[in-house]
């Protein structure tokens, strides 16, 4: 597995639940989860001749049967797959999943709905771009994540404030319409033969005014026409990208016009949604699903294919910007029936302005009968965390 962070621990308590054998890669020495890993190497997940010469040398010693990631580092996996005889997408496909403008170009050629943009070279280009598509815009960088430099603007004053004092290395970036509507996540995989199995959708929520995530939910709330809508797009787009094997996540908005894919990636999403949310919801994660896959298996059974039983859902810990934070009582939440988890990021600090999901310091998860039931005790933990 590729990266070690914290919310990776529960990705290697889940491979060796089902009696794997786990090697974790990361750039930290003191990555959070070496100590849980069976093996451990550092390496930097962009370094893709160290983690290739890595995956030669031991394929035999430890008896590697595949590879994967939880993070950004899909082009890395593609790269190892592909050079060590192990199941995995095309170098082509993870570079044009990584690259937003590859994809979106894709996307757009094959008549798959994604909103509409281009690529900004300079700040002369923003301005044509900005009036061509209503002047109500998403800025985000070529590749990145976790709203990592990615921006909303709506006027002509907000649109010179973004790119007057931009840096040559800002460029070039994307600019595409903004799509008012509701977030969802999609998560799926492809077996050996092709076949695509859809394993769940998410609803997901974020912060007003700028590219952070405030919690999640699952199983989706959209009905199941448009649930097997987004299915149907993120299945299209995927091949349209050359990609018919192994696990698959889409981003989408949805708005009254319907789904639009944002972007994709060959691999599932993120600890908090794949393993925890599923987890708590159909007592299977997704994870598990898909693991006779990425080691090798044939195909799946559509049995294995675990049907959400309970809500669940998980919410940002966002104290007041300006402000010193100091988490309590923390242990006396986590004691409120069905609430599963806190994950703590940070447990204190300072909190100047929210500018991404990095700056978020915790996450709660809570599991219930209803929706409402699940938020209700999510309100009461964070109340007694933060106040």
């Amino acid at each position: 597995m590729i990266g070690g962070g914290v919310q990776q621990i529960e990705a290697v308590h889940c491979l060796k639940s089902v009696g794997l054998n786990v090697i974790v890669t990361d750039r930290d020495p003191d990555a959070p989860c070496f100590p849980h890993a069976d093996f451990t190497t550092v390496i930097n997940g962009r370094d893709v001749e160290a983690l290739i010469s890595f995956a030669l040398l031991n394929k035999e010693k430890f008896n590697i049967s595949g590879i994967f990631t939880l993070t950004e580092m899909v082009t890395s996996v593609a790269a190892v797959a592909l050079a060590a005889g192990l199941p995995g997408v095309s170098l082509e496909s993870a570079v044009a999943c990584q690259n937003k403008l590859l994809c979106k170009g894709i996307w757009q050629n094959n008549g798959i709905p994604t909103p509409r943009g281009d690529t900004i070279s300079a700040p002369h280009d923003a301005s044509r771009l900005f009036r061509e598509l209503g002047e109500q815009v998403f800025v985000k960088p070529m590749v990145g994540y976790g709203g990592i430099g990615a921006k909303k603007i709506l006027s002509q004053d907000e649109l010179r404030e973004e790119f007057e004092n931009e840096s040559e290395t800002f460029f070039p970036c994307i600019m595409e319409e903004l799509v008012v509507g509701s977030m969802h996540d999609v998560n799926a995989v492809f077996d050996s033969n092709g076949m695509f199995y859809p394993l769940g959708c998410f609803d997901r929520f974020f912060h007003r005014d700028c590219p952070v995530e405030t919690g999640a939910r699952y199983p989706s709330q959209l009905d199941k026409k448009k649930t097997n809508e987004l299915f149907e797009i993120t299945e299209m787009s995927a091949r349209s990208l050359g990609i018919s094997w192994g696990p698959v996540k889409a981003d989408f908005v949805v708005s009254q016009a319907g789904g639009m894919i944002l972007e994709m990636a060959p691999r599932l999403h993120g600890p908090k949604g794949s393993l925890f949310l599923t987890r708590y919801s159909q007592k299977i994660d997704h994870l598990q699903m898909i693991l006779p896959i990425i080691a090798g298996a044939s195909s799946l059974r559509w049995k294995d294919i675990i049907k959400p039983h309970k809500h669940a859902a998980y919410r940002a810990i966002l104290p007041p910007p300006k402000t010193e934070f100091n988490f309590k009582d923390v242990d006396s939440a986590l004691k409120i029936k069905d609430i599963q988890n806190a994950l703590i990021l940070k447990s204190s600090g300072y909190i100047d302005s929210y500018k991404n999901t990095t700056d978020v310091p915790g996450y709660l998860f809570a599991s219930g009968k209803s929706c409402s039931e699940v938020d209700e005790k999510i309100d009461k933990a964070i109340n007694m965390i933060l106040f």
